[in-house]
């Protein structure tokens, strides 16, 4: 299997915001327990959980996605939070101009002001200084924005299943609050390095694994 620097690889890329496609394998977080729907029987007694079969035996392989590397998280929010901005105090203006001044009064005093928000201190890991990587206990993570998500697919132990089956999947979505109360969130994931099976960017493709070597870039 090839072995392919990211250091050198975004070396490459001469910085600023780049569209990249990527492939990952990641392990599924399940629920360490699952209801105990079907009254099954434990040391002679009917917990009201019990162990989920699927708990660290989930994994998903994504396909085709369409990400971009390199994006500034701050900007990107405050560019949605603005044109949001907009949009509202047309809504506003609609309702005063129709004599609804409370509406529109509530609607003005609602509204976000995107030079309010800013990043806040990651609650894990240590950016690596000019690069969108993170290190946190040894390990590097890189960033990126999700534009498109491609095709997933979820295997049992190796064995394909589908994903309305995996027992105890969570799928946690952001609160109204986060990004500054932006109704268009902005997509920002961060993928351990060893998780990424293939890389598509500036016109090369990098299939295999990752790891990070400044010293070689």
């Amino acid at each position: 299997m090839a072995k392919h620097n990211i250091a050198k690889i975004l070396k490459g890329l001469r910085g600023g915001a780049t569209f990249a496609g990527m492939d990952v394998l990641t392990q599924v977080k399940v629920n360490k327990t699952i209801p105990n729907e079907d009254g099954i029987e434990v040391n002679g007694k009917v917990p009201a959980r019990i162990s989920n079969p699927h708990f660290e035996r989930i994994s998903k392989t994504n396909s085709g996605n369409t990400v971009v590397i390199g994006a500034n998280y701050e900007t990107m929010v405050k560019k949605h939070l603005a044109e949001q901005r907009i949009e509202e105090q047309k809504v506003a203006d609609e309702l005063m101009e129709a004599g609804q001044t409370n509406a529109a009064k509530a609607i003005e005093d609602n509204m976000a002001d995107p030079n309010d928000f800013v990043v806040g201190e990651r609650k894990w890991g240590t950016y690596i200084e000019g690069t969108p990587l993170i290190e946190h206990k040894g390990e590097i993570y890189l960033n990126v924005i999700y534009l498109k998500a491609g095709e997933s697919v979820y295997r049992e132990g190796g064995k394909l299943i589908e994903e309305a089956d995996v027992m105890g999947l969570n799928k946690p979505k952001p609160s109204a609050d986060s990004q500054g109360g932006a109704n268009k969130k902005v997509p920002f994931r961060t993928f351990k390095l060893d998780s990424i099976i293939e890389l598509r960017v500036n016109k090369q493709k990098y299939t295999g694994s990752f790891y990070y070597d400044p010293d070689e870039a």
